[in-house]
């Protein structure tokens, strides 16, 4: 996305720069903590991944479900993350002897593993020696158990499968060191169970740093490298394979990449090249992003990801009028289809947010299911208005979701866990909606995410699907109080207010303003994107410095008039002069003039265009009924005819000198031409009664 001008704001760099530094500096929350992280923060936020700081991580676990006469296996790594040295490190396998055959027995599961009571497995190879780790160092394991030495009833439900690591500390006691452990279900074919449908989405989306005079930072372009989140997420899907996937792409993201793989500013006036390792990892992510969602569905969020509940409180919804045109835009640019989902920040919709998003024309809704008045189950609803109201998913945003301490693979048996539990109490589907921040752990290629998910009794679908109900019941919404507190602050609400009402009007006044209409519209998403929540001074910097661009370019456009002018009668013209500053852009502008006195008219002045960096002369014409002095304020209109910029007051003067002088002269010239008659009248006479000579002699 280029902006209507390359000058980059002093101001808003310096701002930029220390926003920037102190985000990336920022330690990274948890993922009940901050729902939706900011994106320009480098690390992963909601993340599925064990960090570095876990003692152990389980990336493998075969088969995905216990089957008999199938042996289990475990894999993964432990690592010494203590100042101690750990000796005779052991690994053992752990597995609980009852199932799990409840929805709430999955979630007490999952927020107290350590409730239940998991059992060693006995037998050849239940552990294996890693020998002894100093402190820092890691050790791989891998752990192989028959099923008939599972200690378990082998009833149809959830178990729960770990390790156990054991070691000696310094003073020569043996402790347990850590553990980890994964959610497996078991469905004999005597359960008589019916096939759940699963449909899974998965978020492209993230905060665009781009401010006016470019990007305020590389968080977006880390995302890009071969191990940033977006990289992840692309692979990721990429893996699916036949299983059909959803995908939830903010065009803003590939917009930007498709930017940055050309070469890019940064705000602080430094060029980015094309050759640069930086460009070259954006045209990889949109390769790779081209190639996993082909086939797939793809739904899209209005460009920026723009905080639609935040909008619609300052009853901003005309904030949203364009980014649905830059939505159209960046997808017809991107060969993406166009199918626009509202989903709000997480998950919270109201009826007035609900109203506002109309303006985006929303194909599906995605509500959480706080969101929506008892008895608050997932399930296929609709919202909206009569004659608007769309297929409204409600799903569990914490049930299914991934947490910070789990990684890839622990998230993909919490979903496994999900649906045999569903499909223990009858069947039904599972909609899997992760937060827009996902980043699957760095192991997630070893965890067979979606093989692991192929079983008989799970049938994988598309989210529009299961949302194809002709009898779903509308949904009761609401909104949750602590949805308030999270929404942006009003000082970034009235910037993007401000942005609005300021590139309405530099739109009005450019002769050919598709361009920079197209600039500001993606730029109007960005500034109010729901991504800036965590951050909002980030968010408020962005957003200014379109303001400040905006308004930077209206001042170049002036008008100029004398400050005293006199009519030599009744009626004449005045010198206007209108300056057209921009460098590449041309304006159509007509002006207005009001008076304070109604004896002295002004006539109306056409539109005029100007070509950048040009001046005109325009002439006004006014009349005057009487003599006298009156003001005149002259200002500039857009093509819509709304003023903008600072008017110009000029005193105008007039008087009837020219009539006078006429009257005067021809007073004058009767004077003289009586006076000239009655001399040769006089003359005439005299020489009528004087005597000739003649008759004088006689």
């Amino acid at each position: 996305m280029r902006t209507v001008t390359r000058r980059p704001l002093l101001r808003v760099v310096l701002c930029a720069l220390v926003l920037s530094a102190t985000i990336l500096l920022q330690p990274v929350p948890s993922a009940e903590a901050q729902p939706q992280p900011a994106p320009s923060r480098l690390g992963p936020t909601t993340a599925s991944t064990a960090s570095d700081s876990t003692p152990v991580a389980l990336n493998q676990l075969r088969p995905s479900t216990l089957r008999p006469d199938r042996p289990v296996s475990l894999g993964g790594v432990v690592r010494n993350t203590t100042e101690e040295s750990w000796g005779a490190v052991q690994v053992s396998m752990v597995i609980t002897e009852s199932p799990v055959t409840t929805a709430e027995g999955v979630r007490e599961a999952r927020n107290d593993r350590g409730s239940l009571a998991l059992r060693a497995v006995l037998g050849p190879g239940d552990f294996q020696n890693l020998g002894d780790l100093a402190p820092g160092e890691e050790a791989e394991f891998s752990l192989r158990n028959a099923w008939d030495s599972l200690p378990i009833t082998g009833s149809s439900g959830v178990y729960i499968v770990g390790v156990e690591v054991r070691a000696f500390d310094e003073d020569g006691l043996r402790n347990t060191v850590g553990e980890s452990s994964a959610f497996v279900p078991l469905i004999g074919p005597e359960s008589g169970t019916e096939r759940v449908r699963m449909a899974m989405v998965l978020p492209l989306t993230a905060g665009v740093p781009l401010a006016a005079g470019g990007y305020a930072n590389d968080a977006l372009a880390q995302q890009f490298q071969s191990d940033g989140r977006l990289t992840a997420l692309a692979d990721l899907g990429a893996s699916a394979g036949d299983f059909p996937l959803t995908w939830v792409v903010d065009p803003a993201v590939a917009d930007a990449a498709t930017d940055m793989a050309d070469g890019y500013r940064m705000s602080g006036g430094a060029e980015v090249a094309a050759d640069d390792e930086r460009a070259d990892a954006a045209r990889l992510w949109l390769s790779r992003v081209q190639s996993a969602v082909t086939g797939q569905d793809v739904l899209t969020l209005p460009y920026g990801d723009p905080d639609v509940a935040s909008l619609a409180r300052d009853g901003l919804q005309r904030a949203l009028t364009p980014t649905a045109a830059a939505t159209s835009a960046a997808l017809a640019e991107l060969e993406l289809p166009e199918q626009n989902l509202l989903w709000p920040a997480n998950g919270w919709l109201d009826r007035r947010t609900r109203n506002a998003a109309s303006r985006i024309a929303p194909a599906m809704t995605l509500v959480a299911t706080d969101s929506v008045r008892p008895p608050r189950t997932p399930g296929v609803y609709t919202t909206g208005r009569e004659g608007e109201a769309t297929p409204t998913i409600v799903y569990d945003r914490r049930a299914l979701s991934p947490r910070a301490s789990e990684s890839t693979l622990q998230w993909r048996q919490q979903l496994l866990a999900q649906a045999a539990v569903t499909a223990l109490d009858g069947g039904g589907s599972v909609v899997v909606v992760p937060p827009r921040t996902l980043t699957p752990s760095a192991q997630w290629a070893e965890s067979e995410f979606f093989a692991g998910l192929d079983t008989r009794w799970l049938r994988p679908t598309r989210l529009s699907a299961i949302a194809d109900r002709a009898d779903a019941p509308q949904a009761r919404l609401r909104y949750p109080r602590r949805a308030r507190r999270s929404e942006l602050p009003v000082d970034n609400r009235n910037a993007v207010a401000a942005l609005v009402r300021t590139s309405r009007t530099l739109i009005g006044v450019l002769a050919e303003p598709e361009g920079p209409q197209l600039t500001l519209a993606k730029a109007t998403g960005i500034a109010s994107s729901l991504h800036w929540r965590d951050v909002p001074d980030f968010g408020l910097v962005l957003g200014e410095s379109y303001v400040e661009e905006n308004r930077t370019q209206l001042d170049q456009v002036q008008v100029e008039a004398p400050a005293f002018i006199t009519l030599s009668g009744q009626e004449g013209p005045f010198p206007v002069t209108v300056s057209n500053g921009l460098k590449d852009e041309a304006i159509t502008v007509s002006i207005e003039a009001q008076t304070s006195d109604d004896a002295l008219r002004v006539e109306p002045i056409d539109q005029v265009t100007i070509e950048p960096e040009q001046r005109r002369s325009i002439p006004v014409r006014a009349s005057y009924e009487g003599v006298g002095i009156s003001n005149v304020t002259v200002r500039l209109l857009d093509r819509n005819g709304s003023a903008f910029g600072d008017p110009v007051t000029l005193r105008v003067r007039a008087t009837q000198i020219g009539a006078v002088i006429w009257v005067v002269m021809g007073i004058g010239a009767a004077i003289i031409f009586g006076a000239a008659g009655r001399s040769v009248v006089r003359r005439v006479r005299a020489r009528e009664a004087a005597p000739t000579s003649r008759e004088t002699s006689a």
